[in-house]
């Protein structure tokens, strides 16, 4: 499982060489640890209702949070301690994934230039 990871290039530098719109992205590299901001490169509509588009969507650079709240069936009290987040899908027949796991709209490319497991 992946712990930690490191992002050297700037997001304007990432944008360019996915052929992505990098928007308002801050990012200038560095260390990401679950539960911090860091950019990923989407094509997803997570926020527009209705059915998909034809054709390619554009992709985008946005910074997203590491990791997943857990279920609220299976949250402590200390669910909101962003260390309690969920990093890897562990099992994908779980009903928490489907969702996300069918629908290509919510995924990501997150670019890494070292990782740690």
């Amino acid at each position: 499982m992946t712990m930690l990871y490191r992002l050297d290039a700037t997001a304007a530098q990432i944008a360019a060489h996915f052929d992505a719109r990098a928007g308002d992205d801050p990012w200038v590299g560095g260390y990401i640890a679950p539960g911090q901001f860091a950019p990923v490169i989407t094509s997803g509509r997570e926020f527009v209702a209705g059915p998909r588009p034809q054709g390619d969507p554009p992709r985008r650079l946005i910074p997203r949070l590491w990791g997943v709240p857990p279920p609220m069936y299976l949250a402590p009290p200390s669910a909101g301690d962003p260390s309690r987040t969920v990093l890897t899908v562990r099992n994908p027949d779980s009903p928490f994934w489907i969702g996300n796991l069918r629908n290509s709209e919510f995924r990501c490319l997150v670019p890494a230039t070292s990782f740690m497991e």
